[in-house]
């Protein structure tokens, strides 16, 4: 089955849902993820936030970490649905339970600004620490900042 023939039904599928009221698009094996991303992608890019958040909701609801980062990301921002910490937080805390480093990086700058959750210096460092294990940069820079700024979260986050 061809690439446009798959996104097509995925498209039928999912409006469908969204027309009887569904918050999750029925499960189908007819698209493939990395053909339903760069469709997600592609629409971000063009400021399609409608469809982007409705594929990226897609992949979220079927516990893929790249898609609860990206839906993530656009409740933090506020593309495609209103600006919502509280959303963004629950979405992008998913992917970063999954091992995602975009995920596990951005929940860290939540809890070390505050945004959505409350300021907490060792669940930042936490958080920052595995996203800098698999070799975030920014997730090492802020890190090497936090553990400057704060050195007694060294000995506190270390446990974690």
């Amino acid at each position: 089955m061809s690439r446009s023939v798959r996104m097509f039904i995925a498209t039928i599928c999912m409006s469908a849902a969204l027309l009887a009221g569904c918050d999750q698009a029925p499960k189908t094996e007819t698209v493939a993820a990395g053909d339903l991303y760069a469709e997600a992608d592609a629409a971000y890019g063009r400021q399609d936030y409608a469809t982007a958040r409705e594929l990226y909701r897609f992949a979220a609801n079927r516990g893929e970490a790249i898609g609860q980062y990206k839906l993530g990301l656009l409740y933090y921002w506020g593309n495609g649905v209103p600006q919502d910490y509280l959303a963004a937080v629950t979405w992008l805390r998913k992917a970063a339970e999954q091992g995602n480093a975009e995920g596990q990086f951005n929940i860290g700058q939540l809890f070390l600004t505050g945004q959505g959750v409350p300021r907490d210096l060792e669940k930042a460092a936490k958080w920052l620490r595995l996203a800098a294990a698999q070799g975030h940069h920014k997730a090492q820079a802020s890190l090497d900042r936090l553990l400057g700024d704060a050195p007694g979260v060294v000995a506190i986050s270390s446990r974690n």
